[in-house]
């Protein structure tokens, strides 16, 4: 950063036409300086040449802070319909269900671990895990983007949550 910030301060002071040292009026320590117009082939090479090591440097951390955004915000989407699902079981005093879903009408109850396909939140009035009605359906959330999988390892009921 230091070597590019140099290369700055001399690419100025030479586009400038000035000395990189202060000076008295007409004595440039020797050197005369003429005002250029823009910047040499060379010059623009090495400017290149930095700005691609640069890149390739960021380019990785990149990459892996879009995965792990993607990742955060698939998170808190479950988390966000869980708490949904929790708030709307109080508010309707009826039990909601939470479940991994087959297509956005029908929810896999215990049938699977695997929530890939997405999920259905819906009001489960006999609290079995399974959808009596499509009009009960609160919210159906589609299949994630990427290569990110949902699956449940310690919920007791193995496809669905109650609240």
């Amino acid at each position: 950063m230091l070597l590019l910030g140099l290369l700055i301060l001399v690419f100025r002071a030479k586009l400038m036409g000035r000395c990189l040292v202060p000076c008295r009026a007409n004595s440039c320590h020797g050197y005369r300086f003429f005002l250029n117009r823009g910047v040499t082939l060379i010059e623009l090479m090495v400017t290149l040449v930095v700005l691609a090591i640069l890149l390739g440097i960021a380019a990785p951390s990149v990459t892996q802070f879009i995965v792990n955004n993607r990742m955060t915000s698939q998170a808190n989407g479950l988390l966000a319909d869980l708490s949904r699902a929790r708030s709307e079981a109080g508010a309707r005093h009826s039990p909601v269900t939470v479940c991994a879903a087959q297509n956005s009408i029908t929810g896999a109850g215990a049938t699977t671990a695997n929530w890939e396909s997405g999920w259905l939140v819906f009001v489960d009035a006999d609290a079995n895990g399974a959808i009596a009605n499509a009009a009960d359906i609160i919210r159906y959330v589609a299949p994630l983007e990427g290569d990110t999988t949902v699956v449940s390892e310690s919920f007791t009921n193995v496809g669905y949550l109650t609240f």
